[in-house]
């Protein structure tokens, strides 16, 4: 098993058996609500959270009410590409290619443009303290981030946070990683918590 895998299988077993996950989900959300970047985005691209991942739902129907532009990805079959799709409400999410992983449904919402100022949110099940994450393993986000020019932001909860992952050359940082207790920004020095 690889490094990664290995990884992988850790985090998943540390996320199933989180603490207070409720009270860190409402922690992590009030951080990342503050943060400027989102508030002046006119694209919010963010995901469907599953059980073990921070909650994404309170922030999506936050930025629904707020009338924010809000899309959510929508895998495509036999391949490892996605294309975001507006939502206007979450009764247009069904259960999408991987079990438990709700997606717009594309015949009732329409795909979006990514523009200069699109802020994308990044699923994860590890980051280190420079931006790089560990995901699952299926590469949507690696093609996806590397095909797009769009500010980045890591959800993740503080005891899944590593000093350093493995990375490869093709591999983006996140801009921002949000935890239930810091913020960690990049800037030209490097990280820095705020």
């Amino acid at each position: 098993m690889s490094e990664k895998a290995l990884l992988r299988k850790k985090f998943i077993a540390e996320r199933k058996t989180l603490d207070h996950k409720e009270e860190k989900d409402r922690a992590i959300f009030a951080k990342l609500v503050a943060i400027e970047e989102i508030n002046r985005a006119d694209l919010v691209l963010a995901y469907a959270s599953s059980p073990i991942e921070v909650d994404t739902y309170r922030f999506i129907e936050y930025t629904l009410r707020k009338g924010q532009k809000l899309a959510l990805p929508v895998c495509r079959e036999g391949t490892n590409e996605m294309d975001f799709y507006r939502i206007e409400t979450t009764d247009c999410l069904v259960p999408g290619k991987y079990k438990g992983i709700y997606e717009p449904d594309p015949s009732r919402c329409q795909k979006c443009k990514i523009t200069d100022n699109t802020v994308c949110i990044v699923p994860g099940l590890s980051f280190d303290k420079n931006g790089y994450r560990l995901g699952y393993g299926k590469g949507y986000y690696d093609r996806f981030l590397s095909e797009n020019s769009v500010l980045t932001i890591g959800l993740c909860y503080e005891e899944c946070v590593s000093e350093s992952l493995p990375f490869e050359k093709h591999d983006k940082c996140v801009s921002v990683l949000v935890t239930e207790k810091e913020i960690y920004k990049e800037n030209v020095y490097g990280r820095t918590k705020q």
